[in-house]
This record gives structure tokens, C-alpha cells and sequence, in this order.
């Protein structure tokens, strides 16, 4: 009859459920209060879209995502010039509408439980457009891009190593891993910025954003450490002057969250969402306006792998009955190790930029194309997408957007041997820390820095026994010794299969410590 002792060790596989992208329309109108400037020209509309909430459930054999998110419009534009000829007061607004999107994953033959599933979901605003509708009335518009990857536990039947009565077994160790927990917390960072004292005092905030990264997580015994890098950048306008002026901010943190399932030897991936972001200037000990009070809150999404070996069967016979085996092919998936990676790129972009004194409120975004392997190195290609206000020689202001196409390798490090894995997969997440851009003659100079994490699988598929039916018993026959002679080729596993003999037991008569055979074998019958 059938027997399930092939597979009665269970294990969770980490498998990813579903990956995919959506777009959501996101369209707002606002009215300029009464205590500014009508709009003559607008400038310059920018929208960042923020992620405020992700829920995920399961309804109806589908595992459901609802996302919700504000997306800002920060508006720049100058008032009506009036009779004389001097470009118009510079000003600024800023605009909030909120979004949702729902996801909905059919789940198919997949159980997966809301403990073991987790939801990674990236936003990235995209094709803004704007409308001055009257002096006070501007319409804007963007796609909030949305990227989704869901993973899961699944569960998998494995071969145990040992077996009881007379079957013999031949397999090989392979790597599984699990997710250990998905985890959530949130943080809040309060800091007071001091401006340089060559800026000049701020009269209006226009445009305020901030990039966040986690470096060198770290698995220790109940809990997970990393550091935080905080990119800050603010453009505002000048109070005594009709200056618009941006600047960095740069500000480094360690954190740690208590998660008791977690210890050393695991490997963790943390990922900083912002969620909110703050900032009003406070007038300083000479009476100026150039503090800057910022709150910065933001989400820090913990995942811990755990690798563990399972044995997974290939073959099998008996030394007293026909087997009849059916096989299965299992796919896995192993975490070879978590990357963060830096870089500096400076690139010459001709461009049309004549007239230009300098460039203000740079804003960026990148887009991975994904990732590759040459020569032993991680190879990242991508576009960077980047936009700036350009200060010209006549006072005035003009909108420029631009892009380009970057590539770079990182060395992958000493964990991980890329020139032996097969199938392997690299999650990437990462952005812009800072932006210069220096115009010249031919165009401009264009300086950014990146910086990520990455993770790296890799899949491969094992075949592994599942089922076993045992047949007839084989006639008795009469004990004795019989001589072996090996053929060149020949296995000691296949030669005890063709003859229905203990492979441990043979090793030990004949003293067989490798995968050499002696000239002859004597196998006790």
C-alpha cells in the first residue's frame, strides 16, 4: 500500500505570492488664501506622494491590500507683475489630497495566514500636470504609481532524513528559507536646524521632502539593530530679498526594535517608510528667521529570514521489496545575504540652459531597471529623473526637467559567491540621498549621489519523493557471499540497488570510505 513516510517532515518556504503594478488618478483644486499674492504664472507644481496605511486581509479565497496616502502639491508661482515691468512677488502654496487603492491577489490552491504574509508596497508620483483656472484657482493632477510584492510561508513536505525498516535512501542537503516575522513600529525624529549664516532669513517654506534609508541591519538576540540616514531638503523664499533658496540637510541616527523572536545568525532587511513630515521656522538667538523646527515620523518595516538545510530525497529502493516511487518538484528559495550599497555619479548633460545663474529646488527620482551579474559584480542599471527651478540671469524663473541613464557595479562581498548560484533573484530598494547640478557652457554638471539595499535570492528547484508503494516481497534466497566486480562507471549506490544491498552496509564489509571502489566488492547475502 502507499505510504506517506516520504513526506512527513514539514517545512515553510518563503515564496513570493504576487508582484505587480497599478496606477491611481489623483486630482485636486485648491483656492489661494486671501492673504496671498494672486497667481499670474505658475512656476512650478511638484507632487510627492506618501503612503499613510496599509491594511491587508483575506476575503473570499483573495488576499485584499488596501493602501491609503496623501499626495502634496507644492505650488510655485509669481503674483500679477501690475503696471511696470518687474517680474511679479514670488510665492508659494502647499496642497494636500488624499488616495486609496485596493489590490486584490486570488489565492488559488495558496493558504497563507495574515501571520505569515507580508505586503511591500512602493509609491512613486508620476506625469504631474497643473492649470491655473483663475488668479486664486489652480488645478493639478498626477498618477501615484503603485508597486506591490506580496510574500508568504508556503508550506512543503520534505523527505526526513532517517527511516526505519529497509529502505535505503539517497538525496541531497539543500537550503530553505522562512520568514521568521514581519514587523512594524514607528518612530518620530524632532530636531531644530540652524541655517548657515550666509543663507538669508525665511519668509515663505515652499517645498520640503526628505529621503530615508536603513543601513547595516543587524540580527542580534531579541531585537534588530540599524542605522537611519536622513536626507532633509527645504527650498524656500528669502525674506529680505527675492531670493529662492534650497539646501541638505543630512542626519544620521542608530535604532533598534524589540522582536523576541529574533537572534543572532538570522538575516533581517528593514525598509523606512516616511509618513509624515513637519517643519516651521522659529527665529533664532539674533532675532532672524532661520531655524528650522522639523518632525520627521516614519515606519520601519522589519523582515527576518531564517535558513535552515532540509534533505530532500532522490532516489530509493528496498532490500526486501519492489518500490514503486513517485517524485515531486519543489521550488525554493534560499537568502543569500542583504547589501546596502553608495555611490557617486557625475555625469555632463548638454542642455539648453543658457542664461542660467544657478539651479534651485532640485528634485529627483529613480527608477531601477533591475539588477544583473557580470564578471562577479551586481551590476544596477537605472534612469534618474530629475527637475529643477533655474535662477536666470534677468531675475526671473525657469522650470527645466531632464533625465538620464545610469549603471554602475557593486562587489557583492565575501557571503555571497555569485559566480556559483543559478537563478538568482535581487530585490532592490534605494533612491537619491543629494543632487547638485552646476551649469556651464555646454550645458550643466550633474552630481548624485544613490544609495539602497539589496536583497539576493536564489531559486533553484529540487525533486524530492512524496510517495511510496511497496510491492511483493523478493524470493528468499540462499545466504552467502557473492563477488562484485565494479565496471568502470559504476556507483556503489547503483550497485547496491541492482542487487537489493545495504549501501552502509557494504561500505563497512569491503572498508569503502570514498567514492572509490576496490577492484571487487564481497556483499553478504
Amino acid at each position: 500500500m502507499a505510504e506517506k513516510a516520504f513526506a512527513s517532515e514539514h517545512y515553510a518556504v518563503l515564496s513570493e505570492l504576487f508582484a505587480g503594478e497599478a496606477k491611481c488618478r489623483v486630482e485636486s483644486e485648491c483656492v489661494l488664501p486671501d492673504y496671498k499674492e494672486e497667481a499670474h504664472r505658475i512656476i512650478r507644481v511638484n507632487a510627492k506622494a506618501r503612503l499613510n496605511s496599509k491594511n491587508t486581509t483575506l476575503q473570499d479565497r483573495c488576499a485584499v491590500v488596501e493602501a491609503e496616502g496623501v499626495v502634496t502639491f507644492n505650488i510655485l508661482y509669481q503674483s500679477d507683475p501690475g503696471a511696470d515691468t518687474a517680474p511679479g512677488k514670488l510665492d508659494a502654496h502647499v496642497t494636500q489630497e488624499r488616495f486609496s487603492y485596493t489590490f486584490k491577489v486570488p489565492l488559488g490552491d495558496k493558504t497563507p495566514t495574515l501571520e505569515t504574509l507580508v505586503s511591500l508596497l512602493e509609491l512613486a508620483p508620476e506625469n504631474t500636470s497643473f492649470k491655473l483656472l483663475g488668479p486664486r484657482k489652480i488645478a493639478m493632477r498626477c498618477d501615484v504609481a503603485l508597486h506591490l510584492v506580496q510574500k508568504y510561508n508556503r508550506p512543503l513536505d520534505f523527505f526526513p532524513a532517517h527511516l526505519a525498516d529497509d529502505v535505503q535512501i539517497k538525496g541531497q542537503t539543500i537550503p530553505l528559507t522562512r520568514l521568521v516575522t514581519a514587523y512594524q513600529e514607528d518612530f518620530a525624529i524632532q530636531q531644530t536646524i540652524a541655517l548657515p549664516d550666509a543663507y538669508l532669513p525665511i519668509r515663505e517654506l515652499c517645498d520640503l521632502d526628505v529621503f530615508l534609508f536603513a543601513t547595516t541591519p543587524r540580527c542580534e538576540e531579541g531585537g534588530v539593530d540599524f542605522r537611519v540616514l536622513c536626507d532633509l531638503s527645504c527650498s524656500y523664499i528669502a525674506d529680505t530679498e527675492e531670493s529662492f533658496i534650497s539646501f541638505y540637510q543630512p542626519i544620521e541616527l542608530e535604532k533598534s526594535v524589540g522582536i523576541p523572536a529574533v537572534s543572532q545568525g538570522q538575516t533581517c532587511q528593514v525598509t523606512l517608510m516616511p509618513n509624515f513630515l513637519r517643519a516651521v521656522a522659529e527665529v533664532n538667538e539674533n532675532g532672524e528667521n532661520k531655524n528650522l523646527a522639523v518632525e520627521i515620523g516614519y515606519t520601519a518595516e522589519v523582515l527576518v529570514f531564517q535558513t535552515e538545510q532540509v534533505f530532500a530525497a532522490e532516489d530509493a529502493f528496498s532490500t526486501e521489496s519492489e518500490l514503486t516511487i513517485e517524485k515531486e518538484t519543489k521550488e525554493t528559495e534560499e537568502v543569500l545575504g542583504v547589501l546596502d550599497f553608495a555611490q557617486t555619479l557625475r555625469q555632463q548633460i548638454p542642455a539648453t540652459t543658457k542664461g542660467m545663474l544657478r539651479a534651485e529646488e532640485l528634485c529627483a527620482e529613480t527608477v531601477f531597471k533591475g539588477c544583473g551579474v557580470e564578471d562577479g559584480k551586481i551590476v544596477i542599471e537605472g534612469k534618474l529623473k530629475f527637475c529643477f527651478v533655474g535662477v536666470m540671469e534677468d531675475g526671473t524663473l525657469a522650470p527645466f526637467e531632464n533625465s538620464t541613464d545610469f549603471r554602475y557595479s557593486v562587489l557583492p562581498g565575501a557571503s555571497i559567491r555569485l559566480g556559483e548560484q543559478k537563478g538568482l533573484k535581487i530585490e532592490l530598494v534605494g533612491g537619491v540621498r543629494a543632487i547638485d547640478l552646476v551649469p556651464d557652457q555646454n550645458g550643466y554638471n550633474l552630481r548624485f549621489d544613490l544609495c539602497g539595499t539589496m536583497t539576493v535570492f536564489e531559486r533553484r528547484e529540487a525533486e524530492a519523493i512524496a510517495v511510496i508503494a511497496r510491492g511483493e516481497p523478493f524470493e528468499e534466497e540462499k545466504k552467502g557471499l557473492l563477488f562484485f566486480y565494479p565496471e568502470e562507471g559504476e556507483t556503489l549506490w547503483n550497485i547496491c540497488k541492482s542487487l537489493h544491498a545495504s549501501p552502509a552496509q557494504v561500505r563497512a564489509d569491503n572498508g569503502v570510505e570514498s567514492d572509490a571502489l576496490p577492484r571487487v566488492l564481497i556483499i553478504t547475502k
